[in-house]
């Protein structure tokens, strides 16, 4: 794949004006829209031939963007640690999207309890009094902490996932989490972990290995 046709594939007209930041929201946006994840009953062999693609041309603007930053002084060694860099922020994004979708049925029916909660309170749902405070629902002191609790519930549900995969991902690789040490139940940060791209990379050199035989 060229530039060009990475440039196509995040559909942007203009080379020269391509950054970082606009790269990376458009390499979230198509992840979400195309991960394999998102198309369980469809044809998974097309997303994942798509997803190949759609990395591949991350991983091409990205040293296109470093290119144009450091133009004067481009090194072997900068292009090594883009590269770094860029593998792991896809990993990063697809361990996301997996918790994403594997979460959806969760997510939805936490949403689905709060709307019911909701509907059978309609008289006290978002009134306001004359004093400017909310009235209590359901055991909750105001309609303040029904959002919250909401948000709260979401946010576990979705780092259950992140941790699973993250999880996966670590022991597929041999890399070590102690997962008590993670700081807010932020579990994607295990990757900050100095050696984990090396023994990714070990492991991907073992597997091209094994096909060339």
């Amino acid at each position: 794949m060229d530039l060009y046709e990475a440039l196509s594939i995040f559909e942007i007209t203009d080379s020269n004006n391509v950054n970082e930041e606009e790269i990376k929201s458009i390499y979230r946006k198509l992840c979400f829209l195309y991960h394999p994840d998102a198309h369980q009953n469809e044809d998974i062999k097309h997303y994942n031939d798509l997803m190949s693609k759609i990395n591949n041309a991350y991983e091409i603007l990205k040293r296109h963007c470093a290119y144009k930053q450091n133009k004067s002084s481009f090194t072997d060694q900068e292009e090594q640690r883009v590269k770094q860099q860029t593998e792991k922020e896809k990993i990063l994004m697809d361990i996301i999207v997996r918790a994403y979708y594997a979460s959806k049925a969760e997510i939805d029916k936490i949403n689905s309890d709060f709307l019911d909660l909701f509907l059978s309170l309609p008289q006290k749902v978002g009134h306001m009094t004359m004093g400017g405070y909310r009235k209590p629902i359901a055991g909750y002191h105001h309609i303040d902490e029904v959002f919250e609790n909401k948000s709260k519930a979401e946010s576990e549900v979705m780092k259950k996932y992140i941790k699973m995969f993250a999880q996966e991902f670590a022991e597929k690789y041999g890399i070590e989490i102690n997962f008590l040490e993670v700081i807010g139940g932020d579990y994607i940060n295990f990757l900050n972990n100095t050696n984990w791209y090396e023994r990714y990379m070990n492991h991907q050199e073992q597997d091209d290995k094994k096909r060339l035989k």
